[in-house]
């Protein structure tokens, strides 16, 4: 068991971020391999719906190669502001790699005069002047596809400047290809990257996304990053894996939880990344109010409760969206297939054409809600949404 320490709610059951390597659960074998994957050279780009833990993985796996001497940076695609915002924090997250500028970045966010001459001087001398776009006060005065291209020759000036090899994250990329274009015309950017990283020896690039069409889309044979990496599947976290770390979690708290109760927590969440937390996190919050130093069976109960409840509210947004995905004039295709999912139904069993369902359940596997598990076989994944629709709320 890893070292105990006394935590509040959300550094032992987190919900709505990342869980830090030290604490994460299972998976072991993905970041071992992944990392191995880097380390030969290999891109990898993974696939997996947002809150089901890639970007945990991922960063799993930067905190592994950087033990092993690496420089390791990542990107999330839904954070920058436009394409030259995307240059500067590229950029910054790249520079803080270096040890001597760690402190120094965290000290001058607002201003490249507030660094040092010292570090100013070296940084241009040994990675040239573009490394300014870090800096400026307002990225939207840069010219984009310069700073873009400055941005992403980056890592492998690094690469070859410190003799260190660099590991990239850049996660929810099926944003570069988004409707709206907020970096750009997508074609250009990922022909820009394509050309770069395609002459970047030095670097190993890892790519997460959470739309599978969209990913499709990106990396069909005849798009600019076609054909780019390779596909890695996340393995499935089992019962085994959740039991163990949910019960260090609640020992690490000084809670008491035989097995049995323990496993009905990960029960109740389904093995789901997000909905187990949840149940674990409002089981915890229910013992510490209480002052109880045991967890019983029907604390559980009553935290799965507590868990639909505190889920309400995005269930409903999650159904209205369902709701726009129309297919047929005055139908919700989507909806009375994802409702026939919750109930175990088949999808195809709902009174729709067959090719009004086909769609519906790609456009719930790009939200999110449906993922499929063989040959016309689909389920609602997040056991609370499921609960959600088996009632018939909304």
């Amino acid at each position: 068991m890893r070292g105990k320490k006394k935590s509040g709610r959300e550094e032992l059951f987190p919900t709505d971020r990342p869980v830090d390597p030290d604490r994460m659960i299972g998976r072991e074998h993905d970041v071992n391999r992944i990392a191995t994957a880097l380390e030969t050279g290999q891109n990898l780009r993974i696939l997996a719906p947002r809150r089901t833990g890639k970007t945990t993985v991922c960063n799993a796996t930067l905190a592994r190669l950087r033990e092993r001497g690496w420089y390791a940076a990542s990107l999330d695609l839904m954070q920058p502001a436009g394409a030259a915002g995307l240059a500067q924090y590229l950029t910054r997250s790249l520079l803080a790699c270096r040890p001597q500028f760690q402190r120094a970045l965290s000290e001058a966010r607002s201003g490249w005069e507030r660094l040092s001459d010292r570090l100013r001087v070296e940084a241009s001398m040994d990675l040239g002047d573009g490394i300014r776009i870090a800096f400026g006060p307002n990225p939207r005065q840069l010219d984009p596809h310069s700073a873009l291209a400055e941005a992403f020759a980056l890592p492998q000036r690094l690469a070859e400047k410190d003799d260190r090899p660099v590991a990239l994250f850049i996660d929810e990329l099926q944003e570069l290809a988004a409707p709206a274009a907020p970096f750009g015309d997508p074609q250009r950017l990922q022909a820009l990257m394509r050309s770069t990283f395609q002459r970047s020896g030095g670097v190993s690039l890892l790519f997460a996304g959470s739309r599978e069409h969209a990913m499709e889309d990106i990396f069909r044979p005849d798009a600019p990053l076609g054909g780019f990496g390779g596909s890695y599947p996340l393995s499935e976290i089992t019962t085994a894996e959740w039991e163990e770390g949910i019960g260090e979690r609640f020992e690490s708290a000084s809670l008491v939880a035989e097995p049995a109760v323990v496993r009905r927590v990960v029960e109740l969440g389904a093995r789901h990344p997000r909905a187990t937390m949840l149940v674990a996190a409002e089981a915890f919050t229910a013992a510490r109010e209480a002052g109880a130093p045991t967890l019983n069976a029907s604390s559980v109960e009553l935290a799965w409760e507590k868990a639909c409840s505190h889920d309400a509210e995005r269930c409903r947004i999650v159904v209205e969206r369902m709701r726009r995905l129309k297919f047929a004039k005055g139908t919700d295709v989507a909806l009375l297939v994802a409702r026939a999912l919750a109930t175990g139904d088949a999808p195809y069993s709902v009174d729709a054409h067959a090719e009004q369902v086909r769609r519906a359940l790609d456009s719930l596997n790009d939200i999110g809600v449906a993922e499929q598990l063989g040959h016309r076989s689909w389920r609602i994944a997040d056991p609370i949404l499921r609960a959600y629709l088996t009632v018939g709320s909304g």
